[in-house]
Parts: C-alpha cells; sequence; structure tokens
C-alpha cells in the first residue's frame, strides 16, 4: 500500500500590519491588534504552551507587523513576562524600542485582591522589568481597582515612575466608571481602560464607553470573541470546553471554575450566536472577521486584544484586522440588533466572571 502523502501545509497570509494609530493622550503608535499573552502560560483556566513555540508565535506576530504585546505579572507570577522577555530578546527582525509593550501590576488571592501601596508597586515593576529584560515599559496599567490601597497614593506613585522613566505611560484595567472617576480625581490621567468588549458583552456600553470617549481614554478590548465563541466553531453548549464556560453566559454550575454562582443565559447565548452567524452569512461575512471589524468600527475602541495559540492563528487574527474596511453599515446594525437582546439580559455590570462585581 502506498504510504499517505502528508497534509499540505497552510500558506502564510499575504496580510501584513501597517496601519498605525496613536493610543490617546500618548506617542505610543501601535497596531489596532494586540496580542494577549495570558494564554501562552496557562492563566485563565487555559492550557499553556511549550515555551520554543509560544516564541516562534510572538516573533511570527512582530514579523507580520503587530507591534503591540500585552502581558501582565499576574500571568502565572511573572511567567507571561519572563517568555515576552525572551521573545523580545531573540527576535531578529527589529529591536526593543520598536515593540510597544503594556504590562499590568495587580494579583488576585481567590476573591481577594491583594491592595497595592506605593512600595509594593515600585517593587511590582522592578520584578517586572526584571521578567522583560528591559529597563522601561511603555504602558503600565492597574489590573484591577481593587488592587489599589489608595487611590492618590497609586497617582503619585505612576507619575513618579513616569517621570523617572520607567513608564512611558500609565492606564487602567476593569475599572468601571465610579473607579474610574475616583482615579480621575485623585489626579490621575490614564490614557487606556482594558475591558472585555464584544458582540456577545457589550456591557461597557451603557456607563464605561461613554466616560471613556469624554475624557479621551482609549478602549483596549479584551475577549474580543469571547474565548472563541464568535467565531461560529460552538453551535452547541455542551461542545464549549469548561474553561470558556466561566462566564455570567452559562450557569454557575455548568463548570467547577465558574465563580459567578447565578443561572445564566445560556439559551439566549446560544440563539444570539446563531444570529449572530445568520447575520455574517446574509452580508457574505466571515463570523469572527465581522466580530472583529465589528469593534474595530465602535467609537472609543483603540485596539483589540486578540491571543494566539500557533503560527496560523496569528496569519488569521492579522486577516480579520487587515480586512476592516469591508464590514458595511448595514452588515453593523444587523450585527447589533442581533445582539441587543444579550445585551439587555446580561445588564451594565462589565465583569463577567465574579459574584460580586469588582467593577463598578
Amino acid at each position: 500500500m502506498d504510504a499517505k502523502a502528508p497534509p499540505a501545509k497552510k500558506a502564510r497570509t499575504a496580510f501584513r500590519l501597517t496601519e498605525r494609530i496613536v493610543l490617546p493622550g500618548t506617542d505610543l503608535s501601535v497596531s489596532r491588534l494586540c496580542l494577549g499573552t495570558m494564554s501562552f502560560v496557562g492563566a485563565g483556566g487555559m492550557g499553556s504552551m511549550p515555551e520554543d513555540e509560544a516564541i516562534k508565535v510572538i516573533h511570527s506576530a512582530l514579523d507580520s507587523g503587530v507591534n503591540f504585546i500585552d502581558t501582565a505579572e499576574a500571568y502565572v507570577d511573572n511567567a507571561a513576562e519572563r517568555l515576552l522577555g525572551k521573545a523580545v530578546a531573540s527576535w531578529s527582525g527589529g529591536s526593543r524600542e520598536d515593540i510597544v509593550i503594556a504590562g499590568k501590576f495587580g494579583k488576585h488571592e481567590g476573591e481577594n485582591s491583594v491592595a497595592y501601596t506605593a512600595v509594593m508597586i515600585e517593587a511590582a515593576l522592578q520584578k517586572t522589568l526584571a521578567a522583560l529584560e528591559a529597563t522601561y515599559i511603555d504602558l503600565y496599567q492597574v489590573h484591577w481597582a481593587s488592587n489599589v490601597a489608595d487611590m492618590r497614593e497609586t497617582v503619585e506613585c505612576l507619575e513618579n515612575l513616569k517621570s523617572e522613566g520607567k513608564i512611558r505611560h500609565y492606564g487602567v484595567c476593569n475599572f468601571g466608571p465610579k473607579q474610574l472617576a475616583a482615579f480621575m480625581e485623585a489626579g490621575g490621567k490614564p490614557v487606556t481602560n482594558q475591558i472585555p468588549y464584544n458582540l456577545l458583552w457589550r456591557a461597557i456600553e451603557y456607563e464605561i464607553l461613554p466616560l471613556c470617549i469624554k475624557h479621551n481614554i482609549g478602549v483596549l478590548t479584551y475577549s474580543s470573541l469571547q474565548q472563541g465563541l464568535l467565531t461560529g466553531k460552538f453551535l452547541e453548549a455542551k461542545e464549549i470546553p469548561e474553561g470558556r464556560r466561566r462566564s455570567r453566559h452559562f450557569p454557575g454550575n455548568s463548570t467547577t471554575l465558574s465563580r459567578h454562582g447565578g443561572e445564566g443565559c445560556e439559551d439566549l447565548t446560544m440563539q444570539t450566536i446563531a444570529d449572530v452567524k445568520k447575520a455574517c452569512v446574509d452580508h457574505s461575512l466571515v463570523m469572527a472577521t465581522a466580530a472583529c471589524q465589528w469593534l474595530l468600527h465602535q467609537e472609543g475602541v483603540s485596539c483589540l486584544l486578540v491571543g494566539a495559540s500557533s503560527i496560523p492563528q496569528v496569519d488569521d487574527n492579522i486577516s480579520m484586522i487587515c480586512g476592516e474596511s469591508a464590514l458595511s453599515i448595514a452588515a453593523g446594525e444587523d450585527l447589533t440588533k442581533a445582539t441587543d437582546a444579550l445585551k439587555k439580559e446580561l445588564g451594565s455590570d462589565p465583569d463577567q466572571w465574579a459574584k460580586t462585581s469588582r467593577v463598578q
């Protein structure tokens, strides 16, 4: 019997990210796709990747024009930062100055966040810089408002670190309207707010997004594809992996990883996914591409954070961003209508996972 021919390798995409935008209030010129590093080290209930494979993915993204990468000390005790530091140091396509790195301070211990004093923030930054093998970080973010012991002290610390050249700019992550107001009242000038936002999770449209637009704070969206639910891959709830059923879309008892304890809205969520898929078929759009394009067309959204577990996935993500102009007004309106009922059902709380909201 003749040996079977090996499967043909998927050709690399011809797409390359060349467009840059400047984050509001900064001199940071970034790609609209930001590569997230959480999944590389198994944070957030996801499986980790071998280090050499993860570094290849990062190099592939950089070679394809992605110049914006997000990480955090909380991603398994600085493991993602160390991985990124190795990837940057070994990248042959450019230098550290060609890459915009966003980091975050703040850790969690179960439901109890660690409140950082200025001394702790400075120590956390030094540990992050050591892990990254860097002397500065471009964007330093407060991971959660609950990671702040005192707003004014935190702002003063961040301003001092900025004046010392250890950080170029600072922002926040997972801040609600009250928390943003308190941060700004303390003298803070955050340039970004990193927050979950996508067609299936539109909670920030109630209060947070308008506030960010008003104060010229760029929105960095994470869960941009709602952990793969907006790819069209999962048509039934039972097909969705346990680690992706932690959100309030699904019953709290559907996975041991869930912390919200609520009933969820599984039927409406799955119907909404089907409706989004139908709208995409009607407009001849690939579902994941349409979901990303829809986000990029929303006022106030600066960049999309998207992870990647392989080089082909990097290619797919870049092709979605490069096709931004393909979304027609009619298609955008139909996608919005398809998700209006779910938006109303889930409400204005942007915290997807906790029993008691940490985003206020």
